[in-house]
């Protein structure tokens, strides 16, 4: 089982996020791969949040790949459903409209 992390970790990443539209792009992916690094490469919230900088960015296409490895792990509770549903939005925008909607569709029946 993944181990979920540290409030501490938690808290720096909230923080993180407020400053996305403060700091330039390569600044704000550098800080959120650094403190995803304190989890470990492969940990599934490190990946998530990875992800979830890059779409916010408009790097949709680096994104998709972080998500599915994301998904592949223990990725817990509200983080899940929203890799589903950002996945689904990357490939929605990525020209996949089926991929987007069977995710959706799954997402909704498991609850």
């Amino acid at each position: 089982m993944t181990a979920t992390p540290a409030q501490d970790w938690e808290d720096r990443s909230a923080a993180l996020w407020s400053r996305i539209d403060a700091l330039a792009p390569g600044d704000f992916l550098d800080r959120t791969d650094a403190l995803a690094a304190e989890l470990g490469a492969e940990h599934p919230v490190a990946l998530f949040e990875r992800a979830a900088a890059r779409d916010s960015l408009g790097r949709t296409d680096e994104a998709e790949p972080l998500y599915r490895q994301a998904l592949h792990g223990e990725l817990p509770g509200e983080r899940r459903r929203r890799a589903v549903i950002q996945l689904a939005s990357s490939r929605r925008a990525l020209g996949d409209p089926e991929e987007s909607i069977s995710l959706l569709t799954a997402e909704r029946a498991h609850g």
